[in-house]
Parts: structure tokens; sequence; C-alpha cells
């Protein structure tokens, strides 16, 4: 890949138009990086799209066809989004839209914000793996990646524990509001004591999770080509079996278990606004789709769609030219260091606090979000860097339909029974037998 700074002029104006829509969205000019990069992505991912749409396949590709039509529809899609993020941006930061402060914190913070970072972070990924499309399989899957995937297990299990502490919080404030009160207006069997009846929901939860678990290894076995009929058929029987153990686990808790160890969430109800159904169900379907996609994938029917990612990058894909990845470090660099300062303030605002307080970070969804945005952002300018003197190819790998949707289902079904018994397990786990509040420098 050759590497070799050439710009031309209508690709100047270009940057200059990138870089007004930022500065239209945020006067600071670290600010102004972020609106910058997206318009940038938007008109990249625009480009790949119509460098996908003019690509022909002969009669021998049929496995193609279906793989194109879906990078088209996903970059166009995911195009759409992004654009409708900056202008909207644009208009509500210059008081075009009368809002109050708090629509404005909430369009901000609760839509915005997490549409535009995934939407990067997306992005930012792809590129890394259309980047690395011509290196051998092999060498993409070193032999040690299975620690890979054991810290991203133990990882998201503690993001999703994480995800119930404010709730585990509240119940612990109402659950002292209880017992401060005179004995004679206490409600009797009110927040029961578990370690007297040996933290028995917590262990259901347990095999609940480990059995959603293994049920969901068992039907994503049932998607796999290589598989014969009958090992199929039985994946399929024994994971439907142990679906029905996280099945009855969420009917036992949400209906009955749930009130009696916290009456007051449980007759609070479900907290979730519009925008919250929105943000969720739009994440869930971007991350049942690209489950499938991996499912789906074929990686021995593959077809070129350029023979060099290096050449007029800046009117093929605009998001990886040279100026762009420039902004894109020096953004990765920038939010990195705002996430560090803003927990510094934090921890300063409550005194001088534990280390796990600092390390607990790493456990809330947000700040993954900007930590992985980075990390993908310099990872994308190194291997940039590394590649420059080879050419790489831009390979489009074969996509099944019937294994595609067949995925998509399965996962859709899984993700509906997942999300209510790991947010159970969350909640329980706080009143288990191990002191999580350690893990957050309580």
């Amino acid at each position: 890949m050759n590497l070799v700074p050439r710009i031309r002029l209508r690709t100047i104006f270009v940057l200059f138009f990138c870089t007004a829509v930022g500065l239209a969205a945020y006067p600071h000019p670290l600010s102004a990086l972020e609106p910058a990069i997206v318009t940038a992505m938007v008109i990249g991912l625009s480009q790949q799209s119509w460098q996908l749409w003019r690509l022909r396949l002969g009669a021998s590709d049929s496995g193609l066809g279906f793989a194109r039509e879906f990078s088209i529809v996903w970059r166009v899609g995911l195009a759409f989004v992004m654009a409708a993020c900056v202008i909207a941006t644009v208009v509500y930061r210059n008081g075009l839209l009368q809002l109050t402060d708090e629509e404005k914190v909430s369009l901000s913070f609760d839509l915005l914000n997490p549409f535009t970072s995934i939407s990067i972070a997306f992005v930012l990924c792809n590129s890394i793996l259309r980047l690395r499309s011509g290196l051998d399989y092999r060498e993409k899957q070193p032999q040690w990646s299975w620690l890979i995937w054991l810290f991203a297990a133990v990882l998201a299990m503690l993001v999703v524990v994480h995800g119930s502490l404010i709730a585990y919080l509240v119940h612990q404030a109402v659950e002292g509001i209880e017992a401060s009160i005179p004995a004679q207006f206490q409600r009797p069997g009110v927040y029961p004591n578990l370690r007297q009846e040996s933290f028995r929901p917590f262990w259901i939860a347990a095999g609940a999770v480990l059995s959603f678990f293994l049920a969901a290894a068992m039907l994503v076995c049932c998607v796999w080509q290589t598989r014969s009929t009958w090992q199929r058929f039985a994946a399929l029987v024994a994971g439907v079996a142990l679906l029905a153990i996280p099945l009855s686990f969420c009917q036992w808790f949400y209906v009955t278990e749930f009130h009696r160890l916290s009456p007051e969430l449980a007759g609070a109800g479900l907290d979730a606004s519009a925008i919250d159904w929105l943000v969720g169900g739009t994440v869930g379907c971007a991350l049942i789709t690209t489950c499938a996609y991996q499912l789906a994938k074929s990686k021995q029917v593959a077809g070129a769609v350029s023979t060099d990612l290096s050449i007029e990058t800046d009117s093929t894909s605009l998001h990886e030219s040279v100026p762009v990845l420039l902004l894109v470090a020096v953004h990765g660099i920038y939010v990195l260091a705002a996430l560090v300062m803003q927990v510094a303030n934090v921890g300063s605002i409550f005194g001088r606090q534990r280390i796990m307080f600092y390390v607990s970070t790493l456990w809330d969804p947000t700040s993954l979000l900007v930590l992985a945005q980075a990390v993908a952002a310099l990872q994308l300018c190194w291997i940039r860097y590394q590649r420059r003197s080879q050419t790489t190819s831009w390979k489009l790998y074969g996509l099944s339909p019937r294994v595609f949707f067949e995925s998509w289902a399965l996962i859709a079904i899984l993700l509906l029974i997942g999300i209510p018994t790991l947010n159970a397990f969350a909640f329980i786990a706080w009143l288990g037998p191990f002191n999580l509040r350690a893990l957050h420098g309580f």
C-alpha cells in the first residue's frame, strides 16, 4: 500500500466543507473534530456504496450477490443515521429549535451522543477489517485469542452487573429507611435476609444464566453448515430444552420474587422513555445483524472490490484518506484524555478514592464506548501506517441468505430472552454472597 499524500483541489474543498460543518456544530476546534469526522465518514460511506454498486459480478459469483447488497444497505443506512445526527446537532446547537434545557440534555446525551459514538466506532472497526482483509486468516487469529474472548466475557458480565448499580443503591436506601422506622410501623416480611436463605435466589439466577449461555451455544451450532443433520437436530432439541430454564426463571422473578425482594422497585415498573426504546432497539438490531453476518459469512467465497485500497482514497473512501486519518488520531487522543480528566474530576469531588473507584470506569458502558472509539481510531492509524508500502485489496466475502436470516431470527430470540434474564441476575448479584461493592471502590 502506498501512503503518499496526494490531495486534489476537489478534496481540499470537501475537507473545508467537513470542517465548516464541525465548527457550525461546536465553535471549539477540538469539540468540532467529531462532527467534522462524522461528515467525512458520511461521504466516505457513500463513496464505498457507489463503488460496490458499480461492481459487476459474473455468473459464478452468485454467492457474492447478497453480500454486495447487504454491504450497500448497511452503509447507506448508517450514512443516513450519521447525517441525521450531524444535522440535528447543528440545528439545536444554533438555537433553531425551541427546546427547554431538559429537552436539550435529553436530545444530546440520550439520543445524539450514543448514536454518534456507536456509529464512529463501527465505521472505524469496519475500516480496520478492510485494511486487514488481505491478510491470511491464521495471521489474524493468534493462538492466544481465547484469552481475549475470556477477558471480553468477564468484562461483559461486569458491565451487565454495573447496569443495576443505581437500582441496587436505591434498594439499599429504601431498605435502610424501612429498618430505621419504629418496629410497630414496619411491614412484616419485607426485605428478607438472603443470608438466612443461603442466597437461594442468587444460585437460581446463576443457574438460569448458565443454562441460557449453553442453550445459545447449542442453537448457534444449528446454523453452521459444517454440521451434519442429526447433530443440528440434537443441538436444536437440547438448546430449546435449556431455554425453558431462563424463561421459567424470568416468569418466577418478575412475577413473584422481585416483589418479595424489593417491593418498591418492583412497584415502580419499567422506567424507560421513548428515546430509551429507540436507542435500545436500534442498538439491538445492529448487534443482531452484526452477529448474523459473522455467522453467515463464508471465507471460501471471496471477490475483490478493489485491487488496492490506497489508490485515490479521497475519491473512494474519504474517511480513510491521510488528512482525515490525522484528524481521527487527534480526536482519539482527545476523547481519551477527556475521559481520564472526567474520571479524575469525579474522584476529586468525593475526596480521595480507592483505586477500584477509577478502575470501575471500565464497567461503565459509556466509558467503554469512548475507550473503544479512541482505541479503534489509533489502531486504524497505526495499521494504515504499517501497511503504507503494501498493496492491500478490498475483499468481499460471500454471504448465505438462508444462514443469515436464520441466524438473525435465532439471535433476536436469544436477545429477547437474554436481556431480562441478565437484568434479573445483575440485580440479584448485588444481593448475593459476594461483595460486589468493592469492584466500585465502595
